[in-house]
């Protein structure tokens, strides 16, 4: 089974874990939506696969580009798009 999981790097705490990636990827987004960038700059977004080892997605400005990708690409979803600078 495939779980991503949703990590703060700095306390090196799991804060969350998905089902789908696209779960994963409206919760940076909204977290930034709500926060702002700078709140998730300190993410980590990891596969986790049964017996294989995690597999880096995004951390630091990666996660941020990646949750404006999605908030464009789905707008409304997060409210990031109607935030944005």
């Amino acid at each position: 089974m495939i779980a991503y999981e949703l990590w703060e790097t700095r306390s090196g705490n799991l804060m969350a874990t998905y089902g789908t990636v696209e779960q994963a990827f409206e919760a940076v987004a909204r977290t930034a939506a709500k926060y702002g960038t700078e709140s998730i700059i300190s993410f980590a977004l990891l596969q986790d696969e049964d017996d294989n080892e995690p597999e880096t997605i995004a951390v630091g400005q990666e996660i941020v580009a990646l949750a404006e990708r999605y908030a464009r690409a789905h707008p409304g979803s997060s409210g990031m798009a109607r935030h944005a600078g």
